[in-house]
């Protein structure tokens, strides 16, 4: 097969110019399949095509051409690597998630698009993953305004001047240190009550049960239907095992649970939030702090219409809700209790405190 692509037809032993130049003497090799066992640079018409080929040694490539002359419109035999095909293109361009394997959201429809949109325009909580309050509603009841007033009102975080607070609830305001122990009474059993200039030490001393014990001298009414008793003080810790220590609202001088109170309680290496009408009712919040060795926290509790409230470090710890809980109609008395359960001494740092409170008058 003649690499040219022209065969000479065969005109005996002797061509002469005539035959040579006659068109009658050549032939264009075609066909409408390629002939077997090319060699490389031998050239083929595909008459089916209408098109010339040559052997490139391992395939046969169209040689191109189309009128106008440039690049043709061509497969992919000229791509390495190959193109995407026209139908991959036309998929690709109505998805609507993502196809290039970062997640569904990357190749989105417009309509998709747009309700996403318009779903995070609506929103009225947190979309952004940083907690539902960093986008809120315009409305007043969706900032909850009062209760950003109760936070400061009654010793939540960042609270208010004492004197706002007076004005507007008209209640009688305590501050108390322990250089001055009137309107205090001290009651122990071993233990005993070390006077600082403005902080005072609570001991239990060494005998096992032993206790110190510091309470009001006389008890405050329980204005449940009004305002109720705060007490606000930070203590230090000095030990966290082996002893038992109350702070807050209890009926009698000597806590405990089987009584209308509410109170904090600090027993062996763990804070608990407690409050009861009586031994049937009452609750309490499970530990909301535990540590080891010596620990200083500023702790508050609030009584109001609507429930008990723990405050741990200025933030809410734990509220009682249910009213069952809750004490009514009583007179109580601020009691600072601390007990060893072993044979060694227990100390506590208390320092000045403050107190809203409705008095019996």
């Amino acid at each position: 097969m003649p690499k040219s692509g022209l065969k000479h037809i065969d005109v005996g032993p002797e061509l002469t110019k005539t035959e040579w130049e006659s068109e009658e003497s050549h032939e264009v090799v075609h066909g409408t399949s390629f002939p077997s066992s090319p060699i490389e640079r031998q050239l083929f018409y595909r008459d089916d095509e209408h098109k010339w080929y040559i052997y490139s040694g391992s395939a046969w490539v169209w040689l191109g051409g189309g009128g106008g002359g440039g690049m043709a419109v061509h497969g992919n035999e000229y791509h390495d690597p190959d193109f995407a095909t026209e139908a991959a293109l036309a998929s690709h361009a109505t998805a609507a998630t993502g196809i290039h394997g970062v997640g569904a959201s990357t190749v989105e429809s417009a309509s998709g698009s747009q309700s996403k949109v318009d779903t995070h325009a609506a929103a009225t909580t947190g979309v952004h993953g940083v907690g539902s309050a960093y986008i809120a509603k315009s409305s007043a009841d969706g900032l909850d305004l009062a209760d950003h007033d109760s936070r400061h009102g009654y010793l939540g975080a960042d609270e208010l001047p004492v004197l706002y607070l007076n004005a507007q609830r008209a209640i009688p305001v305590i501050h108390k240190h322990f250089g001055d122990l009137g309107g205090l009474t001290e009651g122990h059993s071993g233990g005993s009550l070390v006077l600082g200039i403005v902080y005072g030490t609570l001991r239990s001393g060494s005998t096992t049960n032993n206790y110190g014990r510091v309470y009001m001298s006389q008890p405050c009414y329980h204005a449940y239907a009004s305002y109720g008793h705060t007490l606000g003080i930070k203590i230090s810790i000095r030990q966290s095992t082996q002893q038992d220590m109350w702070l807050g609202w209890f009926e009698s001088t000597t806590p405990g649970t089987n009584q209308n109170h509410y109170a904090f309680r600090i027993t062996n290496n763990n804070l608990y939030a407690y409050a009861g009408k009586s031994d049937t009712y009452k609750e309490n919040s499970g530990s909301l702090a535990t540590w080891s060795g010596a620990r200083d926290f500023f702790l508050s509790v609030r009584d109001s219409s609507d429930a008990i409230k723990f405050y741990v470090e200025h933030t809410l710890a734990y509220s009682v809700t249910n009213s069952a809980n809750r004490p009514t109609g009583v007179q109580l008395y601020l009691v600072f209790y601390l007990k060893t359960t072993e044979a060694s001494n227990k100390d506590c740092f208390l320092c000045p405190f403050t107190l809203f409170t409705a008095h019996n008058h």
